[in-house]
């Protein structure tokens, strides 16, 4: 059986495969990817979090960076990375096509100085998250060559 992504109203759905039985995977967050890493090259703490084996050394995942911090990581074969890779560029395509959040820059600067009148999902639409320290960060200041 082939694996499935399904992307609506903010929420993935993967469907794979695991002896025999279908194992649904329905995950919001705001950074989702398919991943391959040479395993020799892994932190050990992220190996740890990917319960799979390897292919040729080559380890491959799904990450999910949920909104409120939290990271998920599923393993996945080789086969099921390069159905779902393809997949994930033609929904992020369709994504970045069909919405575009503008924000002024009073709400930015606001957003910055005040980040808890504000939820994650607002955040993160603007480039912003608060780390474990509870530090604001705005991707646009931090890295403002990446934006021009």
């Amino acid at each position: 059986m082939l694996p499935t992504l399904v992307h609506e109203d903010g929420i993935y759905t993967f469907t794979l495969w695991r002896d025999g039985k279908k194992v649904v995977h329905t995950l919001k967050g705001f950074c989702v990817g398919v991943h391959s890493e040479p395993e020799d090259g892994l932190q050990p703490s992220l190996r740890a979090k990917v319960d799979g084996p390897s292919f040729d050394g080559i380890l491959y995942y799904i990450w999910v960076e949920e909104f409120n911090g939290d990271e998920n990581f599923i393993w996945i074969s080789k086969n099921e990375f390069e159905l779902l890779d393809a997949i994930l560029i033609e929904i992020t395509e369709d994504l970045y096509e069909s919405q575009s959040y503008e924000f002024t820059r009073t709400t930015l600067n606001d957003m910055a100085k005040n980040p808890t009148k504000y939820g994650p999902e607002q955040l993160a639409r603007a480039m912003m998250w608060i780390d474990d320290e509870s530090d604001i960060h705005d991707a646009y200041r931090e890295h403002p060559l990446d934006h021009e």
